[in-house]
């Protein structure tokens, strides 16, 4: 987050600088700590607007991948993070990671 900046606001624009995808955000799906990085992360759900699918400042490819066939370097964490989003549990999930 930039400082002024709201957690939405901030999901947003970097969705936006990693992918070139416009979004609309949705529900929060987890809450993640990694304290072996000092780290908090938030994953939404969300919904394309616009723009156009495309690698970032620290992306070096992007694609499309149906949920049960991401690419085998896809990391655990993240992979658990699609796993909880596909769960559609009715509330938000807090993880250590």
């Amino acid at each position: 987050m930039e400082e002024g900046e709201s957690i939405e606001q901030a999901a947003i624009r970097e969705v936006k600088e990693e992918t070139g995808l416009e979004i609309r955000l949705g529900r929060l799906i987890g809450v993640y700590s990694k304290p072996s990085e000092g780290a908090l992360a938030m994953t939404f759900a969300g919904n394309v607007e616009g723009g156009e699918l495309k690698t970032g400042h620290e992306v070096i490819d992007v694609g499309y991948f149906p949920m049960t066939k991401l690419p085998e370097n896809v990391r655990d964490h993240l992979r658990q993070r699609v796993e909880d989003f596909q769960a559609n549990l009715p509330y938000t999930v807090i993880r250590t990671q």
